[in-house]
C-alpha cells in the first residue's frame, strides 16, 4: 500500500538552513557515528524539497544498519546530480521532474558507480512508495542498472543463435569425450594394477592415476603427464564443458552452476528432476533456490548432473576420507600446480573463459577477442522459453513478477522482431 503523500511545497528548504526534521534526516550508526543530512545542501530547490518530502519518511528504514560514510555517499551523490542537471541547464520544476535518465547514465560515465547506485537505490524506494512521483523516462531508466562503471545500462542480451548452438553442439561432445576417456583410463588402471611385475614406466602411471603428484610435465617418450591424469578423473576443461552444458538448458545463473554441490538433484519423478543451487547475489542472504528440470540421457540437465557425479566420485572419496570441505562439492578432478592433486576446481573468470576457447574456440573469438559472456546463458535459455510460451507473462514468470518478466523483456533486442510481429497481428 502506497503512503499518503506530502505536500513538497510547504516544506521550507533553504541550502544554509537550520535544522528542521522534515528537511533532515539524522543518521547514528553502531559505531556510534553520527551524520545530519539536510536536503537542503543538495543544490537545487527541487531536488531538496523533492527528498524531504518523499525519502525523509523512508529515510530511518532504507538507511538503517548502514555506517556514517555511507549515508555521506548518499548525500554526495544527489549533489553530483544536482551539477549534472545544471550543467545541462535544467530548468526548476516539480519534485524530480528535471531528471532525466541520462543524468543517471552521466554520474555513471564518470566511473562513480557507488554514487549511481545510491541515487537509484534511493529513486526506487521512492518509487516503490509514491508510484506517480517519478516521470516514465526516470521510471524506465531506473529498473536497470550496470554492475561496473563506464558501462551503459542495457536489458542482457541472449547469445547469438549460431553462437549458442555451436557451444551446446562443441560442450555436448566433450562432454561424451570425457565419458569414453575416462571409462578406457579406469580399464587401463584397472589392466596395470593386476600386473606381477610392472615396469619403471608403469608403476609411474599408476601412481599419476592414482591422483600423486610426480616431477616433471612429461614422460621421457613425450607423453604429457597431463592426459595421464586426466585418464581417469575429469579435468576443468571437462568441468567447464559440462557448465556450459548444462547452462544451455537450464535456467541457472552460470555463477551458482559453479558452486552446485554433490547433493544438489531433489525430486526425481516421472521424468524430472529438481536441481538445488545458492544464489548469492539479490540479497544480504544467500537464497536456496531450485529449478525443475528434465533427467534422462545427457541431452538432459539432470543426465547431465549424474554423469558428473559418476566421473568426480573416485575425488568425492579421497576428499572424504582426508575430512577436506571440498568433498560436498561437484566439480572435482586434476588440478595442475596444486596439492593435493585431486581436489576442486578454482572456476574463475580467466580459467573459465580458457576451458571454452579448448573445445569452442571458433564460436567464442573473433580475431583473437573473446566475444562469448557466460552470464548470457541463462537469458539465451529464458528467451527460448519465453518464446515457446508465445510470450504468455503468466506461464512465463516463474522466478519473478509479471511485472518484472514485463519490463524486462520488452527491451530485450533479440525480442523486437517478435513483438512487432505480434502486435501486428493484434
Amino acid at each position: 500500500m502506497s503512503r499518503e503523500k506530502v505536500d513538497f511545497s510547504t516544506v521550507p528548504i533553504k541550502a544554509d538552513s537550520a535544522y528542521v526534521p522534515s528537511t533532515s534526516y539524522v543518521h547514528v550508526d553502531g559505531n556510534g557515528g553520527e551524520f545530519t543530512w539536510r536536503f537542503g545542501s543538495v543544490g537545487r530547490a527541487d531536488l531538496a524539497s523533492a527528498l524531504a518530502a518523499y525519502f525523509s519518511p523512508l529515510a530511518a528504514e532504507a538507511l538503517a544498519g548502514l555506517r556514517v560514510p555511507t549515508v555521506e555517499q548518499y548525500d554526495n551523490s544527489w549533489r553530483r546530480i544536482a551539477r549534472i542537471l545544471d550543467k545541462r541547464g535544467a530548468e526548476q520544476s516539480d519534485g524530480f521532474g528535471a531528471m532525466r535518465g541520462v543524468d543517471l547514465d552521466e554520474l555513471d560515465i564518470v566511473g562513480n558507480y557507488s554514487g549511481t547506485r545510491c541515487v537509484v537505490h534511493t529513486l526506487r524506494l521512492i518509487n516503490d512508495a509514491y508510484p506517480d512521483v517519478l516521470n516514465a523516462d526516470l521510471k524506465s531508466r531506473i529498473k536497470f542498472i550496470s554492475r561496473h562503471g563506464n558501462v551503459r545500462v542495457a536489458p542482457r542480451e541472449p547469445l547469438p543463435k549460431r553462437q549458442a548452438e555451436h557451444l551446446k553442439e562443441s560442450a555436448d561432445r566433450a562432454v561424451r569425450a570425457a565419458r569414453v576417456r575416462i571409462v578406457a583410463g579406469i580399464r587401463e588402471r584397472t589392466r596395470l594394477e593386476l600386473l606381477d611385475r610392472p615396469t619403471e614406466t608403469q608403476r609411474l602411471t599408476l601412481k599419476i592415476m592414482d591422483g600423486q603428484r610426480v616431477g616433471g610435465e612429461r614422460y621421457p617418450d613425450g607423453t604429457a603427464i597431463r592426459d595421464v591424469a586426466e585418464s581417469v578423473v575429469m579435468g576443468l576443461y571437462d568441468a567447464v564443458a559440462f557448465i556450459i552444458a548444462i547452462g544451455l538448458r537450464a535456467e541457472i545463473p552460470v555463477e551458482c552452476l559453479k558452486s552446485l554441490r554433490r547433493d544438489c538433484l531433489k525430486n526425481e519423478a516421472r521424468g524430472f528432476v529438481d536441481i538445488e543451487y545458492v544464489k548469492g547475489r539479490g540479497g544480504r542472504q544467500p537464497r536456496i533456490k531450485r529449478e525443475r528440470v528434465r533427467d534422462g540421457g545427457l541431452t538432459t540437465p539432470g543426465g547431465l548432473v549424474r554423469l558428473a557425479l559418476e566421473l568426480s566420485e573416485p575425488v568425492a572419496s579421497r576428499l572424504a576420507s582426508l575430512g577436506h570441505p571440498d568433498a560436498d562439492y561437484l566439480w572435482l578432478g586434476w588440478v595442475e600446480r596444486c596439492l593435493p592433486s585431486w581436489r576442486r576446481f578454482s572456476l574463475c573468470h580467466k580459467a573459465f573463459g580458457r576451458g571454452v576457447a579448448s573445445f569452442a574456440g571458433d564460436a567464442v573469438s573473433v580475431d583473437g577477442r573473446t566475444t562469448f559472456s557466460p552470464a548470457r546463458m541463462r537469458k539465451t535459455v529464458k528467451v527460448e522459453r519465453y518464446r515457446r510460451t508465445g510470450g504468455h507473462l503468466l506461464r512465463f514468470a516463474t522466478d519473478h513478477s509479471v511485472g518484472v518478466a514485463a519490463r524486462h523483456y520488452a527491451a530485450v533486442e533479440a525480442l523486437a522482431d517478435d513483438h512487432h510481429e505480434r502486435n501486428s497481428h493484434s
